[in-house]
Formats: structure tokens, C-alpha cells, sequence
């Protein structure tokens, strides 16, 4: 995160993960800003705006945005009775992406994952850990938003820069990890949507861990 990067996460999330990242200024080894490098990113508006850090401009990634008004979770883990009250998604299987070969987990933040791949590297320990991944994000009719696989460069972020539902999701993974994870708009980018991220907009991801650069 400390060189600039011709794609980015970090973007102006047409729907990338990323956090808190100034719209249409992505980061290093981000492609689109979504859903990650808010896409798929952002931290919380309930924290307000952090810090400019390095970064390139991009495409759409995960970066967080006012628009994001939930505070990311520390890896929050399924418990029983997790996901009362979530809204249900029609059919899991007809998600877009590669298909669902294992159980799906729903946590308390309704946020929904499936393990398409397991890891066995090392594993973020906090929201201040800095990782690379690869992801590429769908809305729920399948249209894609934003894949740093299509551009061809991973993304690297720290997950306090990512929209709350990656944040809460990639502190669970370990590096070699695959996931699906079905992002609600409120880990997402909330009521206003984003970019081409519509308004209340279910996000739909699979990401790879690829490794974890900063603790």
C-alpha cells in the first residue's frame, strides 16, 4: 500500500469492496474500486473519513464510502442462531461466479459466506492488517461491477479500507483461501448505493486471499 497502482479497489466504487478511499483514486494492485478498496472499498462513515493514504486510480473497487454506515466487524464468527432476521436470497445457487461446492454460513451481521476454495497460509489478525487478494463482484442479477482478475492485478488493502462486509470476511480467511461471500447493503454501500452500485444493492463476491503483506 505504500506504491501507487494503476488499478484499484480504491476507486470510485462503481462496486468494488474497498473502504474508505476517495472516490476515483484507487490503490496499489487494486483494478476496480468496489466492492473491494472501496469492493468490490471503505471504512465506516460512522468513523468518518480516514487518512489520506497512497493511491492510484482505478476502476471500481470494495473501498468504503459515506454511504457505508456500519461500522466493520471484527471477524465475526457464526454463532447459533446467526442470520434470524436476515434477508433470504432467493436461490444460492444461481449466484453469478464460480459454483458453490460446500455449506453456506451465515453470520450475526448477515453477512453470508461459502469456502469454494480452503487455505492453509497465514491470517489477518486485525483490521489494521494490510492484505493482497484477487476478487471479482457481481450484483444479484449477475451483472459484473468490478475484478481485479479481469484487469489482471491483485488488489492490496488494509481492512479498515474496505467496505464492512469484506473487512468482516477476510479477517476469517487464511491466505490460499477462496470464498463466496453475499454482502448486504448495509455492510455494502448502504441505502444511496454507489457508482453503479445501485441503492440497498445486494453484493455478491468471490475473493482469494492471496497473502497477507502487513500485520
Amino acid at each position: 500500500m505504500h506504491s501507487q497502482s494503476e488499478s484499484g479497489l480504491a476507486t470510485s466504487f462503481h462496486g468494488s469492496p474497498l473502504g474508505r478511499h476517495v472516490p476515483g483514486s484507487p490503490r496499489r494492485g487494486a483494478g476496480v474500486g468496489f466492492a473491494v478498496v472501496s469492493a468490490f472499498a471503505v471504512v465506516s462513515a460512522a468513523c468518518g473519513p480516514s487518512p489520506a493514504a497512497p493511491v492510484a486510480t482505478a476502476p471500481v473497487a470494495p473501498v468504503a464510502t459515506s454511504n457505508t454506515t456500519e461500522a466493520a466487524p471484527e471477524a465475526a464468527a457464526a454463532a447459533p442462531g446467526a442470520g434470524a432476521g436476515c434477508k433470504e436470497i432467493a436461490d444460492l445457487t444461481k449466484l453469478p461466479g464460480e459454483p458453490v461446492v460446500g455449506a453456506w454460513v451465515t453470520t450475526e451481521s448477515c453477512l453470508r459466506y461459502t469456502v469454494l476454495k480452503p487455505g492453509t497460509g497465514a491470517k489477518p489478525q486485525s483490521r489494521l492488517s494490510t492484505v493482497r487478494a484477487h476478487y471479482t463482484g457481481w450484483l444479484t442479477d449477475g451483472t459484473e461491477f468490478d475484478s481485479s482478475v479481469a484487469r489482471g492485478k491483485p488488489f492490496d488493502f488494509r481492512l479498515s479500507q474496505v467496505v464492512p462486509g469484506w473487512t468482516e470476511a477476510m479477517l476469517g480467511m487464511k491466505a490460499g483461501e477462496k470464498r463466496k461471500l453475499v454482502i448486504p447493503h448495509k455492510l455494502a454501500y448502504g441505502r444511496e448505493g454507489k457508482g453503479n452500485i445501485p441503492p440497498k444493492a445486494t453484493l455478491v463476491f468471490d475473493v482469494e486471499l492471496i497473502e497477507v503483506l502487513v500485520e
